[in-house]
């Protein structure tokens, strides 16, 4: 069972002077241990990144953890889950990184079709039907296996490199260096086994953020890296929470107040837009026409009514607000369209 919080009871033995009662259950508090237990050894905390676009933002993304986690891996695909190729600056762009040291691993991934059978083995046995969109698992999308499948090897690789927890992030993901070494000092200190975090978009450039905040959707920011908390699609949590980022038999789960820790997210921050919404696993939500939409954010400016291709934040975000540009992102002036001629 996830838990989020415990709290400890105490049985008080009736007494005829309140004054014992009191003094009694004081005593007995102080001497039960507290619910939490500190981790038994040292935090080594990896960082395994899904990349197959966006990938102009990977440097900064990195940057921004850097300092707090001990080994860096890149799963990445050249051939999307769709079939288009990636830009040819990635292989380059990568290689550059690993050699000047930001990335410690890199894993090529290749998208393949998955059986019934190798689909029931992804899915958690807990998943409910609500959990995989009202789905059977044999009618479950390839796109969201090979996603999970990703996510499972970079944690395979941080648990083969002794890391104790991994963050599974994107490119566009990035964390405030001091709320995240709290966090981690917090996560030490009680052995939470799952983090979890509310978010702030962005969109278009790195200093116009969305809003209101969505207070629905969570992003898991670390969970414990260990052999028996495998990635299985659906695997039921209390939040929502991304399908293909669920591990399973996650206990202990603590969620972030906005105060202590918020992912920046900049999900449509891309030189690339057309790229991320003809290649994103979810792309199935999206109840706008692409191309209209496209040609609408090569043009959109901070102060034009906002345009969403997903009809949940569409209804959200009502207003853009100018804010700096915290972790210095640039993806240049150019903003890239193609027809994505060129298919696997």
């Amino acid at each position: 069972m996830i838990v989020a919080s415990v709290f400890a009871r105490s049985h008080c033995r009736r007494s005829s002077h309140l004054s014992s009662i009191i003094i009694t259950c004081a005593a007995m508090m102080t001497e039960r241990e507290p619910w939490w237990k500190p981790l038994s050894t040292p935090m080594k905390l990896g960082a395994t990144y899904n990349v197959f676009d966006g990938e102009e933002l990977l440097e900064a993304s990195i940057k921004s953890i850097k300092k707090n986690v001990d080994y860096v891996v890149v799963v990445y695909q050249t051939i999307s889950n769709f079939g288009f190729e990636c830009d040819p600056g990635l292989v380059p762009l990568l290689t550059r990184l690993q050699t000047e040291g930001l990335v410690n691993e890199l894993i090529a991934y290749v998208p393949r079709r998955f059986s019934a059978e190798e689909k029931k083995e992804l899915v958690s046995a807990r998943a409910t039907g609500a959990e995989l969109g009202g789905a059977r698992v044999d009618q479950v999308a390839d796109t969201f296996f090979n996603e999970l499948s990703k996510r499972e090897i970079g944690r395979q690789a941080c648990l083969k490199e002794g890391c104790t927890h991994f963050m599974s992030m994107d490119t566009d993901e990035f964390y405030v260096e001091k709320e995240l070494h709290r966090l981690k000092q917090l996560v030490s200190d009680r052995g939470y086994e799952g983090i979890l975090a509310k978010m702030r978009y962005f969109y278009k450039y790195p200093t116009c953020e969305l809003l209101p905040h969505d207070d629905v959707n969570h992003v898991p920011v670390m969970y414990a890296c260990r052999p028996d908390m495998p990635f299985r699609l659906g695997s039921p949590y209390p939040y929502l929470i991304d399908p293909t980022r669920r591990v399973d038999g996650c206990r202990l789960l603590h969620v972030c107040e906005r105060k202590d820790l918020e992912m920046f997210h900049y999900s449509f921050v891309r030189s690339n837009i057309q790229s991320k919404l003809v290649n994103v696993s979810n792309r199935g939500n999206y109840r706008e026409n692409l191309q209209e939409f496209v040609e609408s954010f090569m043009s959109w400016r901070p102060s034009d009514p906002i345009r969403h291709p997903h009809p949940y934040f569409k209804e959200l975000f009502q207003k853009t607000e100018i804010v700096p540009n915290w972790f210095h992102i640039d993806i240049g002036k150019d903003f890239r369209y193609s027809p994505f001629a060129r298919r696997f």
